[in-house]
């Protein structure tokens, strides 16, 4: 497995791609990402296969339609989250100057469900409490875990938004992701990489 991760300006997202034998899974579809990993997708002759959402907000969802113009892959979210996908400019922050246009989800996930590719395998672990559908996504046998914008390096996710809850947030991190042993890599939605252990060390909020 090939492992490539995007930095998006200008609210310094990310989104990650995952690839073997040139079938590929997109993890998020935020702002600025197209203009990335399109190049990137056609230049390798890849097949796009999967956009997987960890949430719906704006800017991890604004390139989405873009994708499914281009390469109709297909779209993955929590059922709890699609509503902002049909409706996504009911749910832009006011001065931000953008239109999104309507994407349906192609697939619903669920929590403990593996959805594999090749030779990969991802599990999708359902960790509300950013948003209701918020989901993390470990990559089987790399070791990895991205969690969207659920757990940050040395920070966890707002939960002053649309049906935030905090208590119900660290809930899931305690039980979805503190599970996993110390080496399993953290990748965010935005920020920089970290690992389970240093966060359960270092991370003043799961203290």
């Amino acid at each position: 497995m090939e492992f490539k991760e995007f930095l998006c300006k200008p609210m310094q997202n990310k989104a990650y791609l995952a690839s073997s034998y040139k079938r590929c899974v997109l993890f998020d579809a935020p702002i600025d990402s197209y203009n990335q990993v399109a190049p990137y997708l056609l230049e390798n002759n890849f097949q796009l296969e999967y956009i997987i959402l960890t949430h719906s907000h704006f800017d991890h969802i604004a390139d989405l339609s873009k994708y499914k113009d281009k390469f109709n892959p297909s779209v993955c979210i929590h059922k709890n989250d699609e509503f902002r996908l049909l409706n996504p400019n009911e749910h832009i922050p006011f001065g931000f100057p953008m239109k999104l246009e309507s994407v349906k989800a192609d697939k619903y996930l669920e929590d403990n469900e593996i959805i594999k590719v090749e030779d990969m395998a991802f599990k999708i672990l359902h960790t509300p409490g950013h948003t209701d559908g918020g989901i993390c996504i470990e990559i089987i046998d790399e070791r990895k875990i991205i969690t969207g914008d659920t757990l940050f390096k040395l920070s966890v996710g707002r939960t002053d938004f649309t049906s935030g809850d905090f208590q119900l947030l660290i809930k899931s991190i305690k039980e979805k992701l503190l599970i996993y042993p110390d080496d399993y890599e953290v990748y965010p939605g935005h920020g920089d990489k970290t690992t389970i252990g240093y966060e359960i060390l270092y991370n003043k909020y799961l203290q």
